[in-house]
């Protein structure tokens, strides 16, 4: 029930600094003065803190609301046969995690204060959905590192192949290099020598070489290229997958310390 309104002992003879210490919003009181002691602080009563955990169960119930949109937009729509999807999709679950937990923690620190009878149910069923929601994430971290293994072979794969088609297009211009006839090779000469006036090629049988060699030598700096493209999309995979399959790790378990430590609710009856 209610507290009824805090009252103020009027002093048997007012002065202008009792008549300032009196004057307190509803929800507040000297208990210092009441106790005969000089004045430090002032304290809340029942009122004040039963309304401030009412807000406080607002806001998480807010919180609980906002994560459950924010996890339908994610899921939905699923793509369950596309591992890069999944990856992803775990990883922005992790990343996100801070609203339920804050929206527990608001519900719960609220409830100790004062809980209505039509409450308590629905306090049971969040303290049963903090075990299911650490069960989730604790399901997440073989998927995530078995996401991880399948981007990796799937990087690798398109980098090979992506190199061996590259590959292939400068071996058919080396082959129809080597195989040009000498007045294809005098007017590619003639050709270069009017884009290239200063150039230090005397004869197109160098022009024919330099070309050869410019191709061998766009052929190593494919699979260099090819190999630092595979190690910095490697160490990024890595990093996130160690960064979110321990995240999806520790969630599970502070939301089943959340469920542990909430047995006091499901207790609770509404009746």
């Amino acid at each position: 029930m209610p507290e009824e309104p805090l009252k103020n002992q009027q002093p048997k003879s007012p002065s202008p600094a009792n008549s300032q210490s009196s004057a307190l919003p509803a929800g507040w009181s000297h208990r210092d003065e009441e106790e005969g002691r000089p004045r430090r602080t002032i304290q809340v009563s029942e009122v004040g803190r039963g309304r401030t955990a009412t807000i406080g169960r607002i806001i998480g119930y807010g919180l609980l609301l906002y994560a459950l949109l924010d996890y339908l937009y994610l899921l939905i729509p699923p793509q369950l046969s596309n591992p890069a999807w999944q990856f992803e999709t775990m990883g922005q679950m992790v990343e996100r995690v801070w609203a339920p937990l804050l929206g527990f923690w608001f519900i719960f620190y609220g409830a100790q204060f004062q809980v209505r009878k039509i409450e308590a149910f629905l306090l049971r069923f969040l303290s049963w959905m903090a075990l299911l929601l650490g069960i989730f994430y604790f399901l997440l971290l073989p998927l995530g590192i078995n996401n991880t293994i399948r981007l990796n072979d799937r990087t690798n794969t398109q980098i090979e192949a992506q190199l061996s088609q590259q590959a292939q297009q400068l071996q058919q211009q080396r082959e129809q290099l080597s195989q040009i006839d000498n007045q294809q090779l005098q007017n590619l000469f003639a050709e270069f020598n009017r884009q290239n006036p200063s150039a230090e090629i005397q004869s197109p049988q160098q022009l024919q070489e330099r070309i050869l060699s410019e191709l061998e030598t766009n052929q190593q700096n494919l699979q260099s290229q090819a190999n630092i493209a595979r190690s910095n999309q490697r160490r990024v995979l890595l990093k996130n997958s160690v960064k979110w399959n321990i995240g999806a790790l520790l969630s599970g378990f502070l939301f089943v310390i959340i469920w542990a430590l909430t047995d006091w609710v499901r207790s609770l009856r509404g009746n």
